[in-house]
């Protein structure tokens, strides 16, 4: 019963060949983004490139990530198949969630392996602070984003909520308004020093951008039965 494979298994959703040919188009984007502003202001095209990577590819990328997961389906519906056999729906729910959120850190990290050298170019003796400070920020996003969305997706019969939840994210987390603090993208632009930034520490965003993910978690873990 262990060995069985369930249709909304990792593996089985998220083949190696199809998942490359998502992240291409993204890859491309924020590669040529990068280069283009480069040739202005390679400190711009730095901002420039973080805000396109972690403003808009990554949060696009995790929706995708959990509207595949669950097929468009409400994630609660999610453990269904293990129901059946006397597992436990919660359990497989939070191991599939946990696999795609590791794979959404691979993904930030990644993205910003090609941006920034793409923006500061590889003779830029800035570019190696730049990979640094950006990194950390990177896996706590990556860490976020899919607990969060997850999250969006336990409402609405089809899962509806997960765009909801972008929607928010998006709209919010670009102002500089209190909604902002809960958003992970208020928190990103925070930590990389864009324009709506807040009045504490950094580490604060991080420690939040965590507490996101965590409840995020609890939130998808309360609303799947088990």
């Amino acid at each position: 019963m262990s060995g069985r494979v369930f249709p909304w298994e990792v593996r089985a959703l998220f083949p190696a060949r199809r998942t490359l040919s998502w992240l291409a188009i993204p890859l491309a984007a924020a590669a040529l983004v990068g280069r283009a502003r480069s040739a202005d202001d390679a400190a711009a095209a730095a901002d420039a490139s973080v805000e396109l990577t972690f403003g808009i590819l990554l949060p696009l990328l995790a929706t995708a990530a959990v509207i595949h997961l669950t097929g468009g389906s409400n994630l609660r519906d999610l453990g269904a198949s293990a129901a059946r056999y006397g597992m436990n729906r919660r359990a497989r729910v939070l191991t599939a969630l946990a696999a795609v959120t590791v794979g959404l850190v691979g993904v930030a990290l990644l993205l910003t392996a090609v941006s920034l050298p793409a923006a500061r170019g590889l003779s830029d003796p800035r570019l190696v602070a730049d990979l640094l400070a950006t990194a950390p920020v990177a896996v706590t996003l990556g860490l976020a984003y899919g607990p969060w969305l997850a999250a969006g997706a336990c409402f609405g019969s089809r899962g509806g909520g997960v765009l909801a939840a972008l929607l928010i994210d998006w709209l919010a987390g670009a102002t500089a308004l209190p909604i902002a603090l809960a958003t992970p993208r208020g928190h990103a632009r925070h930590l990389l020093g864009l324009e709506a930034a807040f009045s504490f520490a950094p580490w604060l965003s991080f420690l939040a951008l965590l507490g996101l993910a965590g409840l995020g978690a609890l939130l998808v873990v309360l609303r799947t039965p088990r």
